[in-house]
């Protein structure tokens, strides 16, 4: 039996920890593609979904140790632990009329979608070194997941309240079971309750789809950001020596400053 099984404060500085701050995270990502701040987007989603699949590995005899920022293998190991409680593939709601719906990667597996928000929200990438795509039905997709995973940021092992049945088997039997509230919803004045509330509830098909049924409207703002490493490279010598300083100067991958450096001396001898 792990810690978490048996220690109540153990398991609560886990939630604080990781759940709280994914939560967090998460309204931070919202509010970002309401918004059209597509980087900032990206970069909340990614540290959103981070946290909370730690938290779920934790809380499940795992460690936060190896992954480092790499959602991908954290992914791959909830769906070891838990496979019948994470989607497969992201595709809008059934109910929805074909002209409310996404034109474009409507279906999509769920560890594409992660490997996406990886890339994209790679921690370097905050300093907007490569370019981004947001798709029209990221949001709802970005929801769904959220959604899934933080059903799972518990021992799913352990006896539900005082039910005789799991966590697991209770989350099995009822998708829509949500078992804890959103810490965040807990602030100080009634304005602030009702900024973040209206930031949450905004086209929110996983958590208020009730409320979002009758908004009819499922899709996020599109954008497309050339990162400044590709504008660098479009801009002829000026912009090739501007490129070779700058990623003197900051961290860089050895993959991405080797692919780099073969570019700018493919551009040169062109």
């Amino acid at each position: 039996m792990n810690l978490a099984e048996t220690d109540v404060y153990a398991r609560s500085m886990v939630w604080r920890m990781y759940r709280d701050a994914a939560d967090e995270d998460y309204l931070m990502a919202r509010s970002a593609i309401r918004q059209k701040l597509h980087y900032q987007f990206f970069w909340n989603a990614q540290q959103a979904l981070e946290k909370y699949l730690k938290c779920s590995i934790i809380l499940n005899g795992g460690k936060d140790e190896g992954f480092g920022h790499k959602l991908s293998p954290m992914w791959a190991r909830m769906e070891f632990i838990a496979p019948e409680l994470l989607p497969l593939v992201l595709c809008p709601p059934f109910y929805i009329p074909d002209e409310f719906r996404p034109h474009y990667r409507r279906f999509e597996p769920a560890d594409k979608f992660i490997k996406r928000m990886e890339q994209a929200g790679d921690p370097n990438n905050r300093y907007r070194y490569y370019s981004i795509t947001t798709d029209e039905y990221d949001l709802h997709k970005f929801d769904e997941v959220c959604f899934q995973l933080r059903r799972t940021c518990f021992p799913l092992n352990m006896p539900y309240a005082e039910s005789e049945k799991t966590y697991r088997q209770m989350l099995t039997e009822d998708p829509s079971l949500q078992p804890h509230s959103f810490q965040f919803l807990k602030p100080s004045s009634k304005e602030e309750y009702k900024l973040r509330e209206e930031a949450l509830r905004w086209r929110n098909f996983s958590f208020y789809e009730d409320e979002a049924i009758t908004q009819r409207e499922i899709t996020n703002s599109v954008g497309a950001v050339n990162g400044e490493f590709y504008l660098a490279l479009k801009r002829g010598k000026k912009g090739l020596d501007a490129l070779n300083w700058v990623t003197s100067k900051v961290y860089l991958s050895r993959l991405d400053a080797r692919q780099i450096s073969e570019k700018i001396a493919k551009i040169r001898r062109s």
